[in-house]
């Protein structure tokens, strides 16, 4: 599935001040109700529409060892963003976008509640920017 990393971020936004106070654990989806439980998951089931059984089904993913034999399955409930797109499950258009995304994904993770993620995440990519005019770089 492919991500405008500029309209994720936009939905992001929206989803985290309609509950900034939420907090949730960091998996993508609830496995008991099968709905959305972390910020990212509320994205990318929600408004990305990406199935929840993508993230709970333990055959989604399979572990290989180094001589190439399948050692174990597991969900990628509990992966983090990178992983998704490592496994071609979400690609990304930006990324700079990426990145603010990866941070609100990791500070939401911490406990932080939704409100205090994306404004965490404003404040890191802020000083990355500030950084980047500085050196010429991103």
């Amino acid at each position: 599935m492919k991500i405008d990393t500029k309209d994720a971020i936009k939905q992001i936004r929206k989803l985290a001040a309609e509950n900034p106070d939420h907090t949730s654990a960091c998996n993508y989806v609830n496995e008991e109700t099968n709905k959305p439980e972390c910020l990212i998951g509320h994205y990318l089931i929600n408004v990305a529409g990406i199935p929840p059984e993508t993230f709970t089904d333990p055959t989604k993913r399979q572990i290989v060892d180094k001589d190439g034999a399948t050692t174990r399955t597991t969900s990628f409930n509990d992966y983090g963003l990178g992983d998704l797109i490592t496994e071609g499950i979400v690609e990304a258009t930006n990324d700079k976008g990426l990145r603010w995304i990866r941070e609100v994904q990791e500070i939401q993770d911490q406990g932080w509640s939704w409100g205090e993620a994306v404004k965490s995440a404003d404040q890191i990519q802020c000083r990355r920017d500030s950084r980047a005019g500085r050196y010429g770089t991103t």
